[in-house]
């Protein structure tokens, strides 16, 4: 009989963590979206439409912003191991969950190397967190195309490859368009945030859906 409670115990246990991990992919986008509104807002020459949500660092409430970074991307880590965990571990869930850990510790390097006031594009700064956002944004774009495939042959997942699909293909085009709109025209941070928007909107869907798995085994 002891040994029955232990098992239980730990089962419940184990359930619990379960369910806690999945909160993290919704509590990622939530505090990511905040964090970014809230210091846009307390920054009045800043404009969410023309200028990035990398700038907001450079305010007096800018450290927000960047403790967000690290934040968000222990949040995402702890998703993309989550969401794993689900699947039947082929090779298309493999090389998802692999993009999407990349894409989240990418958020580390954006908040270790933040942007800082005139500071040239060739700096050591500069340059590494232009390139941790391509590998945010790149690999997160990567794994969305894998986890459709995978979602496709899963029938637990089957309604969710389509959308997982046209989220992958509209981060896409808001990167391109962010990528070829000059730094002076009026949409460069709209489009930023269109992306953000849309990658975190998909990982909180998916969230809701780890969270049912949780709660249906309770």
């Amino acid at each position: 009989m002891a040994n029955s409670k232990c098992y239980v115990g730990k089962c419940w246990h184990g359930l619990s963590v379960m369910c806690l991990s999945a909160l993290a992919g919704i509590m990622a986008p939530l505090i990511f979206i905040l964090v970014m509104t809230v210091v846009g807002l307390l920054q009045p020459d800043y404009s969410a439409i023309q200028e990035t949500i990398s700038q907001l660092v450079l305010g007096r409430y800018g450290w927000f912003q960047a403790m967000s970074f690290f934040i968000v991307g222990f949040l995402l880590v702890v998703f993309a191991f989550r969401l794993y965990n689900v699947t039947l571990r082929t090779i298309y869930a493999k090389v998802g969950f692999v993009f999407f850990v990349i894409s989240s510790l990418g958020f580390f390097l954006m908040g270790a190397f933040p942007v800082k006031p005139d500071e040239v594009v060739f700096t050591i700064s500069a340059l590494l967190h232009s390139i941790a956002v391509g590998i945010v944004v790149t690999s997160f774009i990567l794994g969305g195309f894998a986890y459709s495939i995978y979602f496709r042959a899963d029938l637990r997942w089957s309604r969710f490859w389509l959308y997982t699909l046209l989220t992958a293909i509209a981060c896409l085009a808001f990167l391109m368009l962010w990528l070829i709109t000059p730094q002076e025209w009026l949409w460069k941070g709209l489009s930023e945030r269109l992306l953000v928007v849309t990658s975190f909107v998909w990982i909180g869907v998916v969230s809701v859906k780890l969270l049912k798995f949780c709660l249906n085994k309770l």
